[in-house]
């Protein structure tokens, strides 16, 4: 493993080398032709320049991509293999948008995206753990009439299914914001004991006595340690057999910043990430009789 993190090592400087040389010309070349667009008023030369340095910069991110790919393909499998039992890792693969829509946190996207898909065991409890990107499309009219689209991110982060193998037949959500618009119009709005829990979360359950089942005072406080731990809004399911937890942090799990040195302080941060879903059901206790099947 040391072996291939030095050459990978190797072969980030050099690419990033040459990412802030093609960056730097491109930028020299969209300021160029703004200068000359301006000194000889035909700004369509103005356009041609920032387009061709548009594309530049384009591919060379497409260059880190690739690299950043190489880096999960090489050394995230390995460790996942080494962290986890029956684990799978594809970095192309994700959710589907099915499956990230089904405890109904948020709005549909109007396009997403969701790759480093992640599936394994940890006590007997199956999950999947991919990254997820929302977005929906704004369109507006400027003054002359011409009409723009832009699509507009908000969701980006981490999104767990965990499979505890009981059909609990109930509903309980915990949700940190409810500004994405989530649909809770045929779920009871309910409130626990715990005033601070009550300002964190907006709850939801199908009766206010399943609510009481699954929101122990441990679960809470639980569930309020998790959700310091990350920046953002987290947000929470039990619904019938799964567990779902969203992180909206605007991080990428497994990505590479070419920037970055290819560490041991960014192995500890990939293993850390690996560790998240095993140690959630550890601390959430998804192994106890209370989720069990056939109890």
């Amino acid at each position: 493993m040391n072996e291939k993190i030095e050459q990978l090592e190797a072969e980030r400087k050099v690419i990033y080398a040459k990412f802030l040389k093609i960056v730097s010309i491109s930028v020299i070349i969209m300021i160029f032709a703004l200068l000359i667009a301006v000194i000889t008023s035909v700004f369509p030369l103005m356009f041609v320049g920032f387009i061709i340095g548009g594309i530049i910069i384009s591919n060379e991110y497409k260059m880190v991509k690739v690299f950043s790919n190489s880096f999960k393909t090489i050394v995230v499998q390995e460790l996942i293999t080494a962290e986890l039992d029956n684990a799978t890792y594809n970095h192309n693969k994700g959710l589907t948008v099915n499956e990230i829509m089904y405890p109904n946190f948020f709005r549909s996207p109007d396009r997403y995206h969701s790759e480093d898909l992640l599936s394994a065991e940890y006590e007997n409890i199956k999950f999947d753990a991919a990254d997820i990107v929302l977005e929906e499309k704004h369109v507006r009219t400027d003054s002359k009439g011409h009409t723009h689209t832009e699509y507009v991110t908000y969701f980006r982060g981490r999104f767990f299914i965990f499979d505890f193998k009981r059909d609990l037949n109930l509903v309980v959500k915990c949700l940190e914001t409810l500004g994405l618009g989530a649909n809770n119009k045929r779920l009871e709005k309910v409130e626990t004991e715990s005033i601070a829990f009550n300002k964190k979360f907006k709850s939801f359950a199908s009766t206010a006595h399943d609510a009481f089942y699954i929101l122990t005072p441990t679960l809470q406080e639980k569930m309020m340690e998790l959700e310091k731990m990350f920046s953002g809004t987290i947000f929470f399911a039990f619904m019938n057999g799964k567990f779902y937890l969203a992180i909206n942090d605007n991080s990428n799990s497994f990505d590479l910043r070419i920037s970055k040195p290819i560490d041991e302080n960014l192995i500890k941060k990939v293993i850390n990430e690996i560790r998240i879903a095993p140690a959630i059901i550890e601390e959430f206790n998804l192994k106890s009789d209370k989720f069990k099947n056939n109890i």
